[in-house]
């Protein structure tokens, strides 16, 4: 464990390993937050990788359609799933489904 840490300190500064420990989180979800943060930036050097697309006014600019497309999609797909949950909720009076709606539409306005 104590390994573990110095590592996580040692790549994200002692911020975030604090922030850890001071809310008593588990391993795992250190270990799961470190491979995520891997991910995301493996998939952001991933994106530089791509060559440049000549149909593109400006062929460099086109590396931005990968992050901005997909949230745009996804920021719709949430504020209409908010949308049909609220409709939900009120045939059904069930606050699970406000629950949901609310998420949704949190995620919603957090992609768009």
């Amino acid at each position: 464990m104590k390994l573990m840490g110095e590592f996580i300190l040692a790549i994200f500064g002692a911020g975030v390993f604090e922030y850890f420990i001071t809310r008593g989180a588990k391993p795992f979800s250190m270990i799961a937050t470190l491979l995520f943060g891997l991910l995301g930036a493996g998939i952001t050097f991933a994106s530089f990788m791509v060559p440049d697309a000549p149909a593109f006014q400006n062929p460099e600019l086109a590396r931005i359609f990968f992050f901005h497309f997909p949230c745009t999609l996804a920021a719709t797909w949430f504020i209409f799933g908010g949308a049909f949950l609220s409709l939900r909720y009120l045939q059904t009076q069930d606050p699970r489904m406000d629950a949901r709606a609310l998420a949704a539409n949190q995620l919603g306005l957090v992609f768009g």
